[in-house]
């Protein structure tokens, strides 16, 4: 039995390239594996969505496209978030419109985060290893978003996971209140002598995150700061979601997710 309906849950990016070499490549892998099932998106930035709006682009978010579902008659659906982890952004969107709407519904059905638990710290890992060919022999600084009111203990167990395995990956985020911050990583960095790195984004898609705060000529990006530093970045600009292996994460939660519920 599969789905009746398939939503693919994102966060939501603004740039027409990023969204379509990321989100719109997941709906197709979803879409071919869960063939036959109606297949929507939905967006859980109120930002994001006024951007596409902007441009008379539709999106809904996840509460108005599972309400659409219910008033369609649908009673069997899949959601499969494409967030990284577990934050504040995931609980309060994906979870919170996921439990309200759940009695609208036969079988409702939420995928795991890429990051949901210790577990996948492997899995992505070798995903990443297999895409970013700029990542082999070099230390590598992957930049995350991060919550902007709570830590999230995540980033820093996917850290301790790599470094136990001497893996030279530091891990950080965007998020000025958040941890590992810049100052963090960088004193990991000195405290190895390293003078070279490849920095690359741990976000699902591109986007002004990747080009401009992390990549960006400004003083302010994390590119300039290392360089300021006296640390050579090679920057890595492909968000997650644009690497087919990590693509192929998202759709085996997805398959995990909906046997789950049968």
């Amino acid at each position: 039995m599969r789905p009746e309906a398939v939503l693919l849950a994102s966060f939501g990016v603004a740039d027409d390239a990023a969204r379509k070499m990321s989100i719109d490549r997941l709906f197709d892998d979803l879409r071919e594996t869960f063939a036959g099932s109606e297949m929507r998106q939905a967006f859980t930035s109120n930002f994001m969505r006024e951007c596409l709006a902007a441009k008379g682009i539709r999106m809904d978010s996840l509460d108005a496209a599972l309400a659409a579902l219910a008033e369609k008659g649908v009673r069997n659906v899949l959601v499969q978030p494409t967030h990284l982890t577990r934050g504040e952004e995931y609980e309060k969107k994906i979870c919170a419109a996921v439990r309200m709407a759940r009695s609208k519904f036969d079988r409702l059905a939420l995928g795991e985060t890429l990051l949901g638990g210790e577990a996948d710290f492997a899995e992505l890992l070798a995903a990443l290893r297999a895409s970013v060919s700029a990542m082999e022999g070099h230390e590598t600084v992957l930049l995350g978003h991060g919550s902007p009111h709570r830590h999230n203990p995540v980033y820093a167990r996917f850290q301790s996971y790599m470094d136990k395995r001497n893996v030279p990956i530091h891990v950080g985020v965007l998020e000025e209140n958040d941890m590992p911050d810049f100052s963090t990583v960088l004193h990991r960095l000195q405290s190895r002598d390293v003078r070279e790195i490849v920095l690359a984004p741990l976000l699902f898609s591109g986007g002004r995150h990747v080009t401009d705060d992390m990549a960006g000529d400004d003083k302010r990006s994390w590119k300039s700061r290392f360089e300021a530093e006296g640390i050579r970045v090679h920057a890595v600009c492909k968000g997650l979601g644009e690497h087919e292996a990590i693509r192929r994460i998202y759709v085996g939660k997805a398959q995990r997710a909906w046997r789950d519920v049968l």
